[in-house]
């Protein structure tokens, strides 16, 4: 799990999703999109970050960001195996109706602000923090990231203060 994290987390992956973030900041409306939409040159499919997505076996992902209410919005990513076909038009209009139709899906929203306003972690400390937030126990992420649980632990501390210090009480 943690490597598959850190395939997502890769820097070719912002890249990646880039143009539909700021179509989308833009335009302030529903935006669904497949991978041809983000990458109409196909640059990412021959990038690094790609190469980390098939070793992960994390295909391309169909995304839809929603706007909803006081500046905020939520986002979704439907992911398939690396070796499955990649999403289709007609999926991607599904996907559209559901996501719109289903209202419930978009009751609580990120504010762009307040994205702004997160500490940026260590590329390890996001995958901790992750997994810790996925509920596995300590023992078993320190396994997933071949690292001890003392060293786990500093990652915590060093989350938990970074935290604090941008999100005072």
């Amino acid at each position: 799990m943690a490597k598959w994290i850190d395939a997502l987390n890769h820097p070719d992956s912002w890249e990646y999703s880039k143009s539909v973030a700021r179509e989308f900041i833009e335009n302030w409306v529903q935006v669904t999109r497949l991978r041809e939409d983000h990458d109409p040159e196909d640059s990412f499919v021959e990038s690094d970050g790609a190469r980390a997505w098939k070793a992960e076996d994390v295909g391309f992902p169909l995304v839809c960001y929603r706007p909803v209410t006081n500046g905020c919005f939520s986002a979704f990513g439907l992911y398939r195996r690396f070796d499955r076909p990649e999403f289709s038009r007609r999926e991607a209009k599904m996907v559209r109706i559901i996501l719109t139709e289903v209202d419930w899906l978009h009751e609580k929203g990120w504010a762009w602000e307040s994205a702004l306003k997160v500490p940026q972690l260590p590329k390890r400390c996001q995958t901790a923090l992750t997994l810790l937030l996925e509920g596995q126990p300590r023992k078993q992420i320190a396994s997933d990231m071949g690292i001890s649980v003392h060293t786990l632990n500093g990652y915590l501390k060093q989350i938990y203060q970074r935290l604090r210090s941008s999100f005072p009480v």
